[in-house]
């Protein structure tokens, strides 16, 4: 089959899925404006690359006060083949690029910082915005990781260098989580045998809150966090260990400062879906200080699969799932806008003209990447308020703290933004 033909092909089907989803419209009102970048040129060294392959670079997304934030990191030097085997375990650098959230203007290019290849961004609650990099590479000067607190316009506010975690003398990542509010964020070291926790507030990088538990305890190992709780899982005793086969788990969650109580129920914690933004999970997220909204793990009808759970164990209310195309399965992420007013959930939608196209003649195989579907929910509300696709190749996703919400992600090199306004309660019924 021809590149032409399949070219067509693929338009038509992105066309008759596009339909399909016009009825929950993305529109922008008439002062505002939906854009796109393409970050093509940031994300490439200035010295060619020699190597036959090519590397990815890393992309995390960022919003809040008008601001769109991407941080990208790519090798410190070029790639080649005699250093390919290292790339990745090698330095590298991170440039924060800020986009006028409504023109789309590049405003400001910060950077680079030196690091590793794996890093983290996030918006605080007050607007500003936390670079955490991590320089765990062997040749590292200073091994360890490093949390930057920056301004909405990219200046560093304060800086922390952490020393690095070491399970049995061998180096380890920290665990490093963010409340979706932007209030507060968990630091998990291993030092010692035990993980030493330090829950900080993000705007000034004050410690709050101190623990720490024995280091392969049955303590619940913390997967979120809210302003003002921690959600927490442990694999369920006695269970048979199988190769390739996930344990399941008991949830828990807790204050801060208080004790441990169970949840009762099989949310996953799986993080099969999108892991572009560095989501742990990406499965379930708080909603608010008090309130989860996630996946079911055992259930197989997909108008049960979501639900939103309090932190004491009870349903408040339990989200709807419209009809979806054939093909189309429940992946995740579960992403929330910071003040809980919306959330969304990802679904993986393959393409009517079959996952794997063969050439009966040149038995040449395409594999088709599946599209990812967003239905967006108001946490007030029990049926879906938008639904969006994002197309095949989405590498980090973000909702910006407006209303309605404004949700920014990474497709291939394209950054995009779109304005949600949700349907009304009248045109539900038209």
């Amino acid at each position: 089959m021809s590149n032409h033909r399949i070219t067509r092909i693929a338009s038509f089907a992105t066309l008759s899925f596009a339909i399909y989803l016009s009825g929950f419209p993305a529109l922008s009102a008439a002062n505002e404006r939906n854009w796109s970048v393409d970050l093509h040129d940031y994300m490439m060294r200035e010295a060619n690359s020699t190597a036959r392959r090519s590397y990815q670079p890393t992309l995390r997304l960022a919003a809040t006060n008008n601001v769109i934030a991407v941080a990208i990191g790519i090798p410190d030097s070029p790639a080649t083949e005699d250093n390919w085997d290292r790339l990745y375990s090698g330095p590298w650098k991170v440039t924060l690029l800020l986009f006028d959230g409504n023109s789309g203007k590049l405003t400001k290019k910060s950077g680079p910082w030196s690091g590793g290849s794996s890093f983290q961004l996030h918006p605080t609650g007050q607007g500003n915005f936390l670079l955490f990099i991590r320089q765990l590479y062997k040749e590292s000067p200073n091994p360890g990781e490093t949390l930057r607190l920056l301004s909405s316009s990219g200046e560093e506010l304060k800086k922390m260098d952490l020393p690095e975690s070491t399970t049995a003398s061998r180096r380890g990542w920290s665990e490093f989580i963010v409340s979706p509010g932007g209030h507060m964020v968990l630091i998990g070291q291993i030092r010692e045998g035990h993980v030493n926790y330090r829950a900080l507030e993000a705007d000034t990088l004050e410690t709050k809150f101190e623990w720490a538990r024995e280091a392969g305890s049955d303590s619940p190992a913390i997967v979120a966090i809210s302003d003002k709780e921690l959600l927490g899982f442990r694999d369920i005793p006695g269970q048979e260990k199988r190769r390739g086969w996930h344990p399941e788990k008991e949830a828990f969650a807790r204050a801060f400062d208080g004790p441990w109580h169970p949840l009762n129920t099989t949310l996953d914690v799986s993080s099969s879906g999108l892991t572009a933004q560095g989501l742990n999970p990406t499965q379930v997220a708080f909603l608010s200080d008090n309130i989860l909204v996630g996946v079911h793990r055992k259930s197989s009808e997909c108008d049960s699969s979501i639900v939103e759970l309090q932190s004491d164990g009870t349903t408040p209310s339990r989200p709807v799932i419209p009809e979806l195309p054939d093909r189309t399965t429940l992946t995740g992420p579960v992403a929330v806008t910071g003040d809980g007013q919306y959330f969304a959930v990802g679904f993986q939608h393959q393409p009517w003209i079959s996952h794997l196209l063969v050439d009966v003649l040149t038995m040449d195989l395409t594999f088709w990447p599946d599209e990812l579907l967003f239905l967006i929910w108001e946490s007030s509300r029990p049926e879906p308020v938008a639904r969006i696709s994002l197309g095949t190749e989405v590498r980090a996703i973000c909702f910006a703290p407006d209303d309605p919400p404004t949700l920014a992600f990474i497709a291939g090199s394209r950054l995009q933004v779109l304005r949600i306004h949700p349907k009304t309660d009248n045109s539900h019924g038209q």
